[in-house]
């Protein structure tokens, strides 16, 4: 089964389009069936957070994730995502709808396993890591499914690495 595609007519946007400068009219469409999308996040979720926040707010730390809700992608669109943009920072920041000034160092991927059992939600544009990107409908304005949860414990994530050294 492919978790990728929640819905038959829409195909995840990252595969073969370039994300849209602009507002995406795939992520103005409103999630009809709020279970089936958080459905597509039981073989897990995954985000990717600078260095900084990495030494910050996940080193060390017993429990991870922002407790105003913690965005994450399924774990197979992130694959996807990342194999797309082949280490090109400034397009993976335009599919999350992270502003260009910003994560301009190394990055650091966070799986989460199970993130369903984390009051896994739709986001509401209320937690921390929404911007003026933010779009409501369960998807980024990259047209990439997404939820938050509530922290969870590292004992739930899986934490690597990616493009080392200072990003463009």
């Amino acid at each position: 089964m492919d978790v990728q595609i929640i819905y038959p007519e829409r195909r995840p946007v990252w595969q073969g389009v370039a994300p849209h400068a602009g507002s995406n009219p795939l992520c103005a469409v409103p999630v009809l069936d709020v279970a089936a999308h958080l459905e597509a996040f039981r073989h897990g979720g995954a985000y990717i957070l600078p260095e900084s926040h990495f030494h910050r707010f996940v080193r060390g730390r017993a429990t991870l994730g922002d407790p105003t809700g913690q965005f994450m992608a399924t774990c197979a669109t992130m694959d996807g995502i990342l194999a797309a943009c082949a280490g090109r920072v400034a397009l993976l920041k335009r599919w999350l709808g992270i502003p260009p000034s910003t994560w301009n160092e190394p990055l650091y991927r966070v799986d989460v396993r199970e993130p369903l059992r984390y009051r896994a939600r739709l986001p509401t544009g209320a937690e921390r890591g929404a911007n003026a990107a933010f779009l409501r409908g369960g998807f980024t304005c990259g047209g990439l499914p997404e939820i938050v949860t509530d922290p969870f414990p590292s004992s739930a994530a899986t934490i690597s690495a990616l493009f080392p050294g200072p990003q463009r």
